[in-house]
């Protein structure tokens, strides 16, 4: 498979888990960020609302992961 390019490509991969560690450790987000996995729905409708990275599903997931652990 051609990527259009005649240089390699150069691939980056972190670690979702040790992102989040990373960051949740970092004081600059203390005020900033939420420190728990969150489902927010709406009132109306009922539907899940996915408003930021705490309130979506690999969040949720691994802080049930974790917990089960």
């Amino acid at each position: 498979m051609s990527h259009g390019s005649q240089k390699p490509l150069k691939f980056w991969f972190r670690d979702p888990q040790e992102v989040l560690k990373v960051q949740l450790s970092n004081r600059d987000f203390a005020n900033e960020m939420d420190f728990a996995a969150k489902k927010v729905f709406d009132a109306k409708t009922k539907q899940h609302r996915y408003q930021d990275f705490m309130s979506g599903e690999w969040a949720w997931e691994q802080s049930v992961r974790c917990h089960s652990i």
